[in-house]
């Protein structure tokens, strides 16, 4: 095992760690990494994130890793790909556990191969790790039911309190897990169904403890939020089921174009094949997976593939389950192939990958990483240009009151920056009638960084001098230069 693991885990990283930032800093990114400068860092702030109704601790994991690594990107970036090791072995231990030794090799190689967890294991964001808390949940609750040993229920315990400490979505998994355990223990005697229920017990007062710094913040009922954005059964009765229905097109097509055509058919079928099954645990792992999906088909509201990465790796199990019983090989191959020429496309030609994307689909995902205000592109350019200028003396750049694109992305970049220093420059923040001035002066130069040229009410004092644009569209990143020093009688 350890060197079949050992050239997967290589092959895992080389696409993982190959060309990491070349994809440029996404908007999302940026706010999660400027927060988790501002919470390691400053005193009092260490739970920021709250008042937005995002769980600290993957932002605090960022701030700490950028302490390290001085590219705040770069050091984010990489800690979704060691939380997407993780997730990795999961598939692989959770799928000999439910199958078999080849069936976990062939779940970790589609994990490894399948695009849409090559993209979120590159990004700053939370998806990656609530994927290996998804898979490594499962395989605890069925060890925990198999063996009776104590160890797994507070593992499963540990790795859910870690996932709600990121982020809320990990109560999708919890309702899934419960159905999962029902049918798991209600087949035991009596005597072992109660030390099971016990020890489901035990589980839960693990995740309150992992939790608890948490809850006793005053912000803590702001993670909820996701929960509030979900649509409600009065809504869903009120509007005819027509959101089920556009919820169900959507979920179908994110999983056909992200998991890839072929793995995507392979998993299904196998679903098919498992209804047709008796009682195993392969049936009751779909049935709870199956809660899952009927949860997010019936309450969601954004089912992008960021919003439903995280119910896909089952169906990649059961595909791996379906590819281990083909006994023509080539076939088996040809699933993987294509899996791994659209993850090459990401890796070496990202926007070639997402004009592939948008061809196929409307959830390409292009608009929001290349072409809106959310696109990071631009970025890079604006922050080699101020770094130019401030060879010659120390600068300051003014920012909108805003966060995302620029605003956020250049806060975390200068964060520790000696000679560019990041502030807020927005009319929201002056009290002084400046509109009145004819114009204004500092003691240090100062340049405006701006989101499409909107530079917060300030735009009479300042001059554009450079913009870096998006690969396409009409969205720029723009430098403003003050026009003149005052003048004095």
């Amino acid at each position: 095992m350890g060197f079949m693991m050992g050239w997967l885990v290589l092959v895992y990283l080389g696409l993982r760690l190959v060309n990491l930032t070349n994809l440029a800093i996404f908007n999302d990114e940026a706010i999660y990494l400027h927060w988790g400068l501002r919470q390691v860092n400053e005193s009092g702030q260490l739970f920021f994130s709250l008042f937005d109704g995002k769980q600290p601790l993957l932002m605090w994991i960022f701030g700490l890793t950028a302490k390290v690594i001085s590219d705040p990107l770069l050091a984010g970036r990489l800690v979704s790909v060691v939380a997407g090791t993780f997730g990795l072995w999961g598939m692989y231990y959770l799928s000999k556990e439910l199958f078999s030794k080849e069936v976990g090799w062939y779940a970790a190689g589609l994990y490894t191969l399948v695009p849409v967890f090559l993209f979120f294991d590159r990004q700053a964001l939370m998806e990656s790790v609530m994927v290996a808390v998804g898979i490594w949940s499962v395989y605890f609750l069925i060890k925990l039911i198999r063996s009776g040993k104590l160890k797994y229920g507070l593992g499963m315990g540990l790795v859910l309190g870690i996932g709600f400490m990121v982020k809320t979505s990990v109560l999708f998994y919890i309702l899934g897990l419960l159905v999962l355990a029902y049918l798991g223990i209600k087949g035991k005697k009596e005597k072992e169904k109660a030390k099971l229920i016990n020890y489901l017990f035990l589980s839960y007062l693990m995740f309150q403890i992992v939790v608890l710094p948490l809850m006793v913040q005053s912000e803590f009922v702001k993670v909820f939020s996701e929960v509030k954005n979900s649509i409600s059964l009065v809504e869903v009765v009120k509007m005819g089921f027509k959101p089920v229905v556009v919820n169900i097109v959507n979920l179908v097509e994110v999983l056909f174009w992200q998991l890839t055509p072929l793995v995507f058919l392979a998993g299904m079928i196998r679903v098919i094949e498992v209804i047709k099954k008796k009682e195993s645990w392969e049936k009751w792992f779909l049935i709870s997976y199956g809660v899952m999906i009927l949860l997010a088909i019936f309450a969601g509201r954004d089912l992008s593939p960021r919003h439903t990465v995280v119910l896909m790796w089952p169906l990649v199990i059961l595909a791996a389950n379906k590819l281990a019983a083909v006994k023509v090989k080539w076939k088996r191959w040809l699933v993987f192939i294509s899996a791994g020429v659209v993850s090459w496309l990401l890796v070496f030609k990202p926007l070639r990958y997402f004009d592939l994307m948008e061809g196929v689909t409307r959830f390409s995902q292009k608009d929001i990483y290349v072409n809106f205000w959310t696109s990071g592109y631009g970025v890079e350019e604006a922050r080699s240009w101020l770094i130019k200028k401030s060879k010659e003396e120390e600068i300051v750049i003014g920012l909108r009151l805003d966060a995302g694109i620029p605003e956020s992305a250049m806060a975390a970049y200068f964060y520790n920056d000696e000679s560019v220093k990041p502030t807020s420059f927005d009319m929201k923040l002056i009290k002084e009638d400046v509109e009145s001035y004819d114009c204004l002066e500092f003691e240090s130069p100062i340049y405006y960084v701006s989101r499409d040229g909107n530079l917060a009410g300030l735009e009479k004092f300042f001059v554009e001098v450079k913009r870096f644009g998006k690969p396409e569209g009409e969205r720029y990143i723009g430098i403003h230069e003050l026009i003149k020093k005052c003048e004095r009688d």
